[in-house]
């Protein structure tokens, strides 16, 4: 296992990238003392060593960088005039010998909303070329600072084996939406909790003793594999369930805050294009979101003041907890993308545009079709409606409803299926049951009344009957597949 303090001298031969702006703290704490530090612009190209800070800002943003202060920023920042945490994480930069420092209050102009989005876009690269990041677990505002005498373990302590779990996992800290991506992306971490403190790589955590606190699996963790998720792109559906477990100050924040991690996965990955939280090429099981949040649910309004709500058929049109199904990573597509909108995520997000997904599905229109409140757990999430249209389906509505609903005009459409088999004895005879599970948007007009144009409003799920086989002979116990889907059209629906 490697585990080493990161340092200025360690690091040497390995020179990164460097952020668009970094905080210069000299040579040495004598010059911070007497001369403070400033703010610098890079230039492309520029390599070199740097740490970042991850922290919560707290109730009062008491110092951070505008267009208006930006001039002042560059000539001198007073280390007095800092905020504890930063004070502290100054401290922590230079005791480790680097000379520069990432902070994102003071190097991403706050009040220019052009260039919070051109480096929003840079997260992934800010956090992967860091020599490392501090986490200020123990600070719960800049306010606070996070270095003090009983965040560290000493050895022979009785506490050395505390839970990191608790310490590190189920900090406030860790469940802020932007320091998500923030530990996922970092090579490496010092975490300063109120227990004690953490050092964490790859291939774990180990504390300031020394010892390993507790086996630790990071792909139970937030802590991804990324070289995983690479071979993997339901991992990417799998940190998506777990970010929406997250806190965001500013709402609109929720597709921001995982644009960093967005662009580094598809900088490793041939997984087409990145639809708002989705992926081209696995749009059949990245559709398959299901709001699970039990408190009320609440519209996600737009990204600025002209804009209108975020597009149905992402998961981050809702606030609140996501699940996907059990098995999702076996699913077979239903459907085929047609087009989306040309212009980048981020141009459409400083427009306040709402991009529509051109999707080629097989389709069921219905009218007066009515849905029961009647919550059954299937396929590991719970569905909360059903559905009777030729047969059983459960559902799942996206705005919670806790009654029955009637939809004058309602749109089944085909995203992915699934086929499971299993061999068991009936009658002195092998049989292999076949049982497939076709999964359907539920969609309806868009307010719109654009021709073609719908929006989505829930997903659901046919069972249909199995069938049995025994020595490639079918023995028919029901139908051996989906009525409806047999029925259903082929049509080009653009989702909004």
């Amino acid at each position: 296992m490697y585990h080493q303090l990161p340092s200025s001298h360690t690091e040497a031969e390995h020179a990164a990238l460097l952020p668009t702006r970094l905080l210069d703290l000299g040579p040495n704490s004598r010059t911070l003392r007497h001369k403070g530090l400033r703010l610098i612009t890079t230039r492309p190209g520029d390599r070199g060593h740097y740490m970042t800070l991850s922290h919560r800002w707290g109730t009062e943003h008491q110092l951070k960088l505008t267009k208006a202060t930006l001039d002042d920023r560059e000539r001198i920042i007073r280390f007095q005039g800092l905020p504890k945490t930063y004070q502290d994480a100054v401290k922590v930069t230079l005791s480790l010998g680097y000379r520069y420092l990432w902070i994102d209050a003071l190097c991403i102009i706050q009040d220019d909303h052009e260039d919070w989005l051109q480096e929003a876009a840079k997260m992934a690269l800010v956090y992967r070329n860091s020599s490392c990041t501090i986490s200020a677990h123990a600070a719960h505002g800049d306010d606070d600072g996070f270095l003090y005498a009983n965040n560290h373990m000493w050895p022979g302590s009785s506490r050395e084996r505390l839970n990191v779990s608790v310490l590190v996992t189920a900090s406030h800290l860790s469940h802020r939406g932007w320091v998500f991506q923030e530990r996922i992306l970092s090579r490496r971490l010092l975490h300063f909790t109120s227990g004690g403190l953490f050092l964490e790589d790859a291939s774990g955590i180990i504390n300031s003793c020394g010892s390993t606190p507790e086996i630790y699996d990071p792909s139970k963790d937030n802590k991804l594999n990324l070289e995983d998720a690479n071979q993997n792109l339901c991992e990417w559906y799998r940190l998506v369930e777990k970010f929406t477990t997250c806190q965001l100050t500013v709402d609109t924040d929720r597709l921001p805050a995982l644009l960093g991690l967005a662009r580094y996965y598809e900088e490793q990955n041939d997984d087409g294009q990145y639809l708002w939280g989705l992926w081209s090429r696995s749009i059949h099981q990245g559709l398959l979101w299901i709001n699970v949040d039990e408190s009320p649910k609440k519209l996600l309004q737009g990204y600025d003041a002209a804009s209108g709500p975020a597009p149905t058929w992402t998961w981050a049109h809702l606030l609140g907890r996501i699940r996907y199904p059990d098995h999702v990573s076996s699913c077979e597509p239903c459907c085929e993308v047609i087009d989306f909108n040309a212009a980048t995520w981020s141009a459409r997000l400083s427009r306040g545009e709402s991009p529509s997904l051109v999707v080629q599905f097989k389709t069921v229109d219905l009218e007066n079709a009515k849905v029961i409140h009647k919550p059954k757990s299937f396929m590991g999430v719970e569905f909360c409606h059903l559905l009777y249209y030729k047969r059983r389906a459960w559902v799942s509505l996206d705005d919670e409803r806790n009654h029955d609903v009637v939809f004058p005009q309602l749109t089944l459409a085909f995203v992915s299926h699934n086929h499971f088999q299993s061999t068991f004895s009936y009658d002195d005879l092998q049989l292999t049951e076949h049982t497939w599970v076709y999964y359907f948007l539920l969609l309806r007009p868009s307010k719109l009344n654009a021709p073609a144009k719908y929006q989505r409003i829930g997903l659901g799920a046919f069972e249909c009957t199995p069938y049995h086989e025994h020595n490639n002979r079918e023995l028919r116990l029901g139908e051996s597949n989906c009525v409806v889907w047999d029925e259903a059209d082929w049509r080009i629906i653009s989702l909004c």
